[in-house]
């Protein structure tokens, strides 16, 4: 299922709903999720990415799945198992599983830089305990190489 989705022209630090994924994302993410494409296009040798997958991976951990972003290619979302939209803003679309929407419904995806952490965080309400380990698995290697781990 393709849907584009129009941004206002206006820069808002505001939540854009994403309803067939049930997921929001703020503006600031929405950027740092086309640099981070822009990157792995031009410096990794990848040709012409323009779709970043976002959902859940593995086995639950000792609090749930973790979290994934990863560059792919446009001809890799599956029309049957994938539910993607297209961000017109920026030119690039957005895909997920239909298996990830179940424990993405809620999340808000947002990009925070402070002195504490700099990286994408999936916040969601719903979730009443989580641990120390790591909950997000970046596919990017842009955010590698700017030493976000």
């Amino acid at each position: 299922m393709n849907e584009t989705v129009e941004l206002p022209t206006t820069i808002e630090e505001k939540n854009f709903d994403i309803p067939d994924m049930g997921v929001q994302i703020t503006l600031k993410a929405l950027k740092q999720l086309k640099e981070a494409l822009d990157y792995e296009n031009k410096n990794n040798g990848f040709q012409n990415n323009d779709c970043i997958r976002i959902g859940v991976m593995g086995r639950p951990g000792c609090s749930g799945f973790k979290f994934k972003l990863e560059v792919i290619d446009e001809k890799e979302i599956d029309e049957e198992e994938d539910i993607s939209i297209f961000v017109a803003r920026y030119g690039f679309f957005l895909c997920m599983d239909v298996f990830s929407k179940q424990y993405m419904n809620g999340t808000v995806i947002d990009y925070v830089e402070s002195l504490m952490e700099t990286g994408f965080k999936f916040r969601n309400d719903a979730i009443k305990k989580s641990c120390g380990c790591r909950s997000v698995i970046f596919g990017l290697r842009y955010i590698q190489n700017k030493g976000i781990q």
